[in-house]
């Protein structure tokens, strides 16, 4: 029980450089260290590392006083991991926004490694307490707080503004970064709040059913994802011309990967018959939220982004905070109206198309000149993907599968058609 507590603080260890992190990445992704200034960056490096310092003796001073003896451990480990955390959050954001990709993978790939090693190690050895794993996980973020330290040398040591000199800067960095650093809170509370529904209102069985559904649902996301840490640096340093006309490129593109995948669920589905069978019911719960993959993408990958290229993060905030009301509204009511599973899936898959739907429209009013393609184009996908699993359901029959794969070839056909014809048609 400690372990996981002590977990789940970590987990929110980020939130405390205050937005600053946020800032760096609104204000200066897709420009090189050297259009910024090192001498620049070694004055943001410093005053990240005086409130992650700040920061961490306070609660130090909290876990010495206020927790009981057999916390205090895991508190201490908290409070110095506090600064190490957030410092290497720093470091790997400048290697992303600064397009250093070999470097951030490098870093990435060192520390899975040294986790590896050490936790594996621990487990041969039988050293299994919870204090050595909480210990050891500390351990390896150190050693990947040096690898950043060697690799980014130039933004840490050498000649460093005042801080006088530089505080309007800061202050702006954090006024932007801070709604972001909210926002992406916000977020991911909207994107868990369906299963703590489900953990408060059904049963245990329920529970596992439904998480074995999202996580499979999850492995897609977090592979479609990846693409944000790319996009997002690339996306900001070009004209607004072109980001308006990637946007609509973008958003579409992304829809009908992600429709196009659903025409694998018959494969799934065979899978998990075969090698789970325990968890078919998971597999009627998957199919009933599958199409929020759609959404959630567009909104981490590419919704979200540009409201930090355009730098509305203010607007942002507000969106995602009213998007979290919504979610909350709609899974407690299916879960106290219909008392169903299916009624919670197909309740997150309503909020998070109606949470895309304000991401967009809010977009559209500052971009202008993008178009509703992509939001036209799933409602239709999303109607026969839905009928599809409906007639699936009552025949009993996978092959209906192929008539979902044809009608996607044909309506897929037809927009980018359709979009063509309208981009051909577009004043210059």
């Amino acid at each position: 029980m400690e372990y996981i507590g002590c977990f789940l603080f970590i987990s929110y260890l980020g939130l405390f450089h205050f937005g600053l992190i946020d800032g760096i990445v609104v204000k200066l992704a897709g420009k090189k260290i050297e259009d910024v200034g090192e001498r620049k960056y070694r004055t943001y490096t410093r005053v990240l590392f005086y409130i992650e310092c700040v920061v961490s003796i306070f609660v130090l001073i909290a876990v010495i006083i206020f927790l009981p003896h057999q916390y205090v451990f895991f508190g201490i480990l908290i409070a110095l991991d506090i600064p190490i955390h957030n410092i290497i959050s720093y470091y790997r954001t400048i290697m992303q926004i600064t397009l250093n990709f070999r470097m951030y993978t490098l870093v990435g790939i060192s520390y899975s490694l040294i986790s590896i090693l050490g936790f594996g190690s621990l487990w041969m050895g039988k050293l299994t307490t919870a204090k050595v794993y909480a210990g050891a996980y500390v351990f390896c973020e150190v050693i990947e707080l040096i690898v950043c330290l060697f690799s980014k040398m130039g933004i840490t040591l050498g000649e460093k503004y005042k801080l006088s000199e530089i505080k309007q800067d800061c202050i702006d960095l954090f006024k932007t970064g801070f709604p972001v650093l909210i926002a992406g809170l916000v977020v991911t509370f909207i994107l868990n709040i369906d299963r703590q529904v489900v953990s408060l209102w059904f049963t245990l069985e329920d529970y596992a059913y439904y998480s074995f559904a999202y996580s499979l649902m999850n492995i897609i996301i977090v592979m479609v994802s990846a693409l944000s840490i790319v996009l997002y640096p690339s996306l900001k340093s070009k004209s607004r011309l072109i980001i308006i006309s990637e946007y609509n490129t973008l958003t579409l593109g992304l829809t009908m990967l992600v429709f196009g995948m659903f025409g694998f669920l018959p494969i799934l589905d065979i899978f998990i018959k075969w090698y789970l069978p325990q968890y078919i019911y998971s597999l009627t719960i998957l199919k009933c939220i599958f199409p929020a993959i759609a959404y959630i993408c567009l909104i981490q990958i590419v919704l979200s982004n540009y409201f930090k290229i355009i730098e509305k993060t203010t607007q942002y905030l507000l969106v995602s905070i009213i998007a979290l009301i919504l979610s909350l509204g709609l899974d407690l009511l299916s879960a106290l109206i219909f008392k169903s599973l299916m009624a919670i899936a197909i309740a997150t898959v309503i909020s998070c198309f109606v949470w895309a739907m304000m991401y967009h429209i809010i977009l559209k009013k500052e971009l202008k000149a993008i178009n509703n393609f992509y939001l036209v184009y799933s409602f239709i996908m999303l109607v026969i993907y839905y009928f599809t699993v409906g007639v699936e359901y009552i025949v009993g029959k996978t092959q209906i599968w192929l008539v979902y794969i044809v009608l996607y070839a044909i309506i897929t056909f037809g927009v980018l058609l359709l979009e063509k014809l309208a981009l051909r048609n577009k004043p210059h």
